[in-house]
């Protein structure tokens, strides 16, 4: 469903998602590492970035609902390369693809990563409770 909407998000809240998560280190040999997990439910829009040390995730409210549940790893070399637009956006929709449009520019297009995105969620479950000072 190529180019079908799936939500639309401020820009500037957007980029400064984008410009923090895209932050950890390189691996060569694990691309995927170098990707950002976006995830829309029906409630939010969530953010994910990850390296062999570290895990950065941002929940962001959407200007509109999503349409429907979605999830994906773009290149996030090339969504860095776009946060200066971004930025300058009041408003960018992401469609199934993934690309950005926004308004009075020509859409920006981020590659999927095919290669699987590491099971935070499971990393999260098995750590142990912090104690309370």
């Amino acid at each position: 469903m190529p180019g079908l909407p799936i939500t639309a998000l401020k820009g500037p809240v957007l980029a400064d998602a984008v410009e923090v998560l895209t932050a950890p280190a390189r691996e060569p040999g694990m691309p995927v590492l170098a990707g950002l997990r976006i995830e829309a439910s029906h409630e939010a829009v969530t953010l994910t970035a990850t390296d062999q040390y570290r895990l950065s995730t941002r929940t962001l409210v959407p200007t509109e609902p999503p349409r429907q549940a979605w999830a994906g790893t773009v290149n996030g070399d090339e969504m860095r390369a776009a946060v200066a637009e971004i930025r300058r956006s009041g408003l960018v929709r992401l469609p199934h693809g993934i690309g950005l449009r926004v308004a009075d520019r020509e859409d920006r297009h981020c590659r999927l990563l095919l290669e699987e995105f590491p099971d935070y969620r499971l990393m999260l479950a098995s750590l142990s409770e912090s104690p309370h000072v």
